[in-house]
């Protein structure tokens, strides 16, 4: 079986249980570092290449707004300003009417006479 920088066998592919194996090996030190510093070379040359790209692109930019803001320090015609004028606003008097008063009807009250009923005694 050829099955690359390590093994991995899948149940439904390889009939068995699932498996996955690898190997580990140790690596110089030094082998390490000249690869390292390698990349960091080449991403600090990258990077710098951005830069100047940036750099390019803003002295572009302000090629074509200096006009803009040459115009823009120039000396404008006076504006004019037009005075508001306020008006003075009317304001409604209101006027309450008087309503007469209603007399106020009062029922007098007839007070019955209490009749004392007889007790009849029974002899």
């Amino acid at each position: 079986m050829d099955t690359g920088d390590y093994l991995k066998l899948l149940p439904h592919l390889h009939g068995t249980d699932g498996f996955f194996a690898a190997v580990f090996e140790k690596a110089n030190p030094s082998d390490n570092a000249v690869k390292m510093s390698a990349e960091i070379v080449q991403e600090a040359a990258e990077l710098i290449e951005h830069i100047k790209a940036a750099v390019a692109d803003e002295a572009e930019l302000e090629a074509e707004i200096e006009p803009a803001i040459k115009a823009a320090k120039a000396p404008s015609k006076p504006k004019v300003v037009k005075e508001k004028v306020i008006k003075e606003k009317l304001v409604k008097e209101k006027v309450v009417k008087e309503k007469p008063a209603k007399e106020k009807v009062v029922k007098e009250k007839v007070v019955k006479p209490k009749v004392a009923k007889p007790k009849v005694i029974e002899e």
